[in-house]
């Protein structure tokens, strides 16, 4: 009876371990799953921040370029008007010598 008693109790010390074991590893499970979804969050954000600057700066690239581009196509149209306008003006002094002459 008293092996019986002591095994008992030495069974219930057992389970409380156990139970106290399962309880702790549902704590540190729960405090490493809290961890990784910091980090998650943190490098996303940091992920996120860095494609917007990358964003930002290609947006400034392609305003650079656009503005290039567009200035070229201002001196080449500047230029091409003032070859049509001395054509013009060349073609009306012409047509007035002739008929001056």
């Amino acid at each position: 009876m008293e092996l019986d008693n002591r095994a008992n109790k030495i069974s219930e010390k057992r389970k409380k371990q156990l139970e106290d074991l399962k309880n702790k590893y549902k704590e540190e499970e729960q405090k490493i799953i809290m961890d990784y979804m910091c980090q998650i969050k943190n490098e996303t954000k940091s992920t996120s921040i860095k494609i917007l600057q990358e964003a930002q700066m290609e947006v400034k690239r392609q305003k650079v370029t656009t503005k290039e581009i567009l200035e070229t196509m201002e001196r080449k149209f500047e230029k091409y008007q003032k070859n049509i306008s001395d054509n013009i003006l060349k073609k009306i002094l012409y047509i007035k010598k002739e008929k001056n002459e």
